[in-house]
């Protein structure tokens, strides 16, 4: 995924997270920008997975699998040195 895009889209995440003001509203925009993080790493040629940042509430981190479930992409916990890490990951099919 090319690193602009991936910035962009991040940045579309924090400004709607739940930390913000009129929650409904946010959660839709938020939900939005994760389908559009999920279907730009679908429809990469470079990038096989999309490691997310760590900051994001655990509600954040549910809506996110959602819509990577929705289209088909694996999440991948990884706990290494006692920190966890969490990636989106595209199926090997």
């Amino acid at each position: 995924m090319k690193q602009r895009e991936y910035l962009e889209i991040e940045k579309r995440l924090w400004k709607n997270c739940f930390r913000c003001k009129d929650v409904q509203i946010k959660v839709t925009e938020f939900q939005k920008a994760a389908r559009d993080l999920c279907e730009r790493l679908i429809n990469s040629n470079d990038a096989v997975r999309q490691i997310l940042s760590e900051d994001f509430t655990k509600e954040e981190y549910e809506i996110i699998c959602e819509e990577a479930a929705t289209l088909g992409l694996n999440v991948v916990i990884s706990n290494r040195y006692g920190k966890e890490t969490i990636f989106l990951q595209k199926n090997k099919s």
